[in-house]
């Protein structure tokens, strides 16, 4: 089936319903995320772009262009990810 027709389970969509995120965000997303929450400056695009465009689909991360002579892009967390990483934790004793 087609992704306009199905969701990525093979289950078939509503008519007019969002696609479901890749997955939920734990073990290495929630890692992913305390990662780049701790980098003030953004985190690299290379870092494991599966992992990183799954967060940016449920909106927790977004690809920035970073400020300075370079203007790299970099991952940020948007304020729905600092509101989660408020609520499970930076993962810092």
């Amino acid at each position: 089936m087609s992704r306009d027709v199905a969701w990525a389970d093979g289950a078939p969509k509503p008519h007019g319903m969002p696609p479901k995120p890749h997955a939920p965000a734990y073990g290495l997303h929630l890692k992913a995320l305390r990662a780049c929450g701790a980098q003030r400056t953004g985190m690299w695009p290379a870092v494991d772009p599966d992992i990183m465009l799954v967060l940016a689909e449920l909106e927790l991360v977004e690809l920035r262009t970073k400020a300075g002579v370079l203007r790299r892009q970099a991952w940020f967390l948007t304020q729905a990810g600092r509101d989660l990483l408020a609520i499970v934790g930076t993962g810092e004793p």
